[in-house]
């Protein structure tokens, strides 16, 4: 059985849904939390400076999938800020989906990172 993941700090509004195991496909173990983000960057390709409030949907020590309105093309550079943890890391987005207005993006950590707050002896996480 794996252990519990906790969040730093008080008055938290990060909520654990699941641990998903590793897969042999992934750097690092995925894990289904919702965490508030800013996601903000300069789309490429027309200079459209963004900046929004959104969700994660699952995260590792590498990215995260998440939920956002913004409109955002693969490769484009963001700037994450994760709100409970007041921290900001670079990213780029590696993937996306749309869905009834919705759209979906896979964000890969440069560097990858534990920008999340999860504490727990997991060896993949381990930086």
């Amino acid at each position: 059985m794996l252990p519990v993941p906790q969040h730093c700090g008080n008055n938290s509004e990060i909520s654990i849904s699941t641990i998903l195991p590793v897969g042999r496909e992934r750097r690092s173990t995925r894990l289904l939390l919702s965490i508030p983000v800013i996601i903000s960057g300069k789309r490429p390709q027309d200079g459209f400076m963004f900046e929004a409030t959104a969700d994660t949907l699952v995260v590792n020590k590498h990215g995260a999938l998440i939920r956002t309105t913004v409109n955002i093309s693969p490769g484009t550079k963001v700037n994450l800020a994760v709100l409970p943890r007041k921290q900001s890391v670079r990213g780029q987005v590696v993937w996306i989906t749309s869905e009834s207005g919705e759209m979906k993006i896979g964000v890969e950590l440069e560097p990858p990172a534990n920008l999340w707050g999860v504490m727990f002896p997991l060896a993949d996480w381990e930086l």
